[in-house]
């Protein structure tokens, strides 16, 4: 029995693309599969250019009896052209279909893409199963945690119990993924402030979440997490095996505990005597006092992204947050005060947001903020409150409409109870407004192409006049954004093209002309799926 994991592409291209957000959940996927000797090959498409039939022709997809892949609802459209592709090329062949795409709007998702079996939830032990079942031709209704067809009816089999032992599992298989391939090649902001390119290498140190926000999706809210004698094997690992430089934590929660994350700090300080290591995690504002953060900083963080959404007590009360105005004022200005750069947003369009409430976020945000922390609107992802809020108001009339055509795009939906289209409209008008005046996006003073899509380029800090010098992956030398930091003062700003600064000096001009493009992008997608 012949395998093969297909991790799809993550933007709509036929060019190779190394500037996305690496895929943990596969790459544990891979690993636990090869770890019970089920042979398996993987195809990473990202790195891969031409059009998507025509790479797996060249792959001699007929040969494989299982086809594995997944993703999240915003890569419907490359998900779906794998699987119409596998099924004209190799119509034998069962595809299994895992990731949030499936386990969230499970029967519309399974209805529109018609694999032959789907994995909801955490997919380590369940896929397992599923390959030993179909070598045995066994009865799939008696795996937990899966979705397939009987006799045209989607048939759900009970729901599987989440992993409590994550040490239990084997480290995710980057190589077998293609990490070898885009490492020192992929983009994540900040990782510039390195004097050598940066080498980041994603991990997690728990699953889950303990909090139950309306803008997210929770398979389950019980927060578990990895011993850290766990991460640091991966971590040195990490190290030898791809000579990581940087360390991208994808953990919702980095740390609830505030001795966990002494523990860490003190243990990573260890291996930068070694190795100059850097990192980034995401924290809670209840962990933001100056003596944690000094520690982060002195043990090589060199940012900390928060979840601050809104600085309006009703909104955050709204959105089901567990945070107060005064901790997220408390996290901005002690992160500032000890030199770690700020990875944050204010989301608007709450449920509840009314003009005073947006007004309140951004009269702080103005005073406060020196455009280190981001202003974006709420989107309604599938599985989450606020989905569910859109589809039970009309807002969304049809899931897989929405789904296809909206999620890959910033179309601006007023979810709100109390505000008119036109005051919503009003307030975007105003943020996009004030993005312009108060985010830093400068034009840089030398860019010169070193190696591949690398570019040296040159610029003067806005904040403290100190020039910089980045070594950033470019994609198109005409229009790009690196989002970037000091390293003298620690402060974020863009460096831009002109065509993007163009752009976001004359947003709000622009945005009927980007509506009307939207609109003419559906179009030929029906016009497709017609012909």
């Amino acid at each position: 029995m012949k395998n093969l994991v297909i991790i799809p592409r993550f933007e709509i291209t036929e060019k190779v693309n190394y500037i996305y957000t690496f895929p943990i959940g596969v790459s544990y996927i891979i690993a636990n599969i090869k770890k019970n000797n089920f042979p398996l090959d993987c195809l990473n498409l990202n790195h891969v250019s031409g059009k998507i039939k025509d790479i797996l022709k060249n792959y001699s997809i007929e040969k494989y009896d299982n086809v594995l892949l997944g993703g999240l609802a915003l890569d419907f459209l490359n998900v779906k052209e794998v699987i119409n592709s596998i099924r004209e090329l190799n119509p034998p062949a069962k595809i299994i279909l895992g990731g949030l795409i499936i386990s969230t709007e499970t029967e519309i998702i399974f209805n529109a893409l018609n694999p032959d079996i789907a994995i909801i939830g955490e997919g380590e032990i369940t896929i397992i199963e599923v390959l030993k079942c179909i070598q045995k031709k066994e009865n799939l209704e008696k795996i937990k945690g899966i979705a397939f067809k009987k006799n045209g009816k989607i048939i759900f089999t009970e729901p599987r119990k989440f992993i409590r032992d994550l040490d239990s599992l084997p480290f995710p298989d980057y190589k077998s993924a293609g990490l070898l391939e885009q490492i020192g090649k992929m983009e994540y902001p900040l990782s510039f402030v390195l004097k050598e390119t940066p080498r980041i290498y994603p991990l997690i140190t728990g699953r889950g979440c303990p909090f139950n926000c309306t803008f997210c999706f929770h398979h389950e809210r019980k927060f578990r997490i990895r011993s850290l004698d766990n991460v640091f094997e991966e971590i040195k690992r990490a190290i030898k095996d791809f000579n990581a430089n940087f360390l991208w934590f994808y953990d919702d929660t980095f740390a609830l505990n505030e001795k966990r994350i002494y523990e860490f700090c003190n243990r990573i300080k260890k291996i930068r005597i070694k190795k100059d290591i850097k990192w980034i995690c995401q924290l809670t504002v209840h962990n933001s006092s100056k003596e944690i953060l000094r520690t982060l900083k002195d043990a090589g963080c060199i940012a900390v992204s928060w979840g601050f959404e809104s600085f309006s007590s009703p909104i955050l009360k709204s959105m089901n947050k567990p945070i107060t105005p005064e901790q997220i004022d408390k996290a901005i200005k002690n992160s500032m005060e000890v030199g770690l750069s700020i990875q944050g947003n204010f989301l608007f369009g709450d449920i509840s947001e009314t003009e005073d409430t947006y007004k309140e976020t951004l009269e702080y945000w103005k005073k406060n903020c020196k455009g280190q922390v981001r202003l974006n609107f709420i989107q309604p992802y599938p599985g989450s409150t606020i989905w569910d809020h859109c589809i039970k108001e009309g807002i969304i009339k049809d899931k897989l409409d929405y789904i296809m055509k909206n999620m890959r795009h910033t179309v601006y939906l007023n979810m709100t109870k109390n505000m008119s289209d036109q005051k919503y409209n009003n307030m975007k008008k105003e943020i996009f407004k004030l993005r312009t005046k108060h985010f830093m996006y400068i034009t840089p003073e030398k860019i010169v192409k070193v190696k591949d899509n690398f570019y040296e380029v040159i610029a003067k800090c806005p904040f403290c006049n100190k020039p910089v010098q980045y070594n950033v992956p470019i994609n198109n030398k005409t229009y790009y954004e690196v989002l970037c930091a000091c390293p003298d003062c620690d402060l974020i700003f863009f460096i831009v093209s002109l065509l993007r600064k163009f752009e976001v000096l004359n947003y709000n001009l622009l945005e009927p002309l980007r509506r009307n493009y939207l609109l003419l992008k559906e179009y030929f997608l029906k016009q497709k799926e017609l012909y």
